[in-house]
């Protein structure tokens, strides 16, 4: 079963993120204080005080903005309110 929280879809999470949004999410990362270029990607880590999750960035357009439709949900991390950098290992 798939389930859609604004833009974002995940499996079968139902128990998870219930009450999140696009628009919190993106309240929660806000904008660049300078401009992305066209294509830049990032991870952003956000969580909801019991769990967190990730999201890659792309950036749609040659500004600082970072809009819900510019991210996608990579993973949901259950009963981790907080990932720390000692936690993310990119390859």
């Amino acid at each position: 079963m798939t389930e859609t929280i604004g833009a974002y879809s995940y499996g079968s999470y139902s128990a998870y993120w219930q009450s999140i949004s696009a628009s919190a999410v993106v309240a929660q990362i806000g904008n660049a204080n300078a401009a992305f270029a066209l294509g830049d990607e990032r991870l952003f880590v956000v969580n909801d005080g019991e769990d967190s999750a990730i999201f890659k960035f792309t950036s749609a357009g040659a500004d600082a903005i970072v809009s819900a439709e510019e991210l996608e949900l990579v993973v949901v991390v259950n009963d981790v309110a907080a990932l720390t950098t000692a936690d993310i290992f990119v390859v």
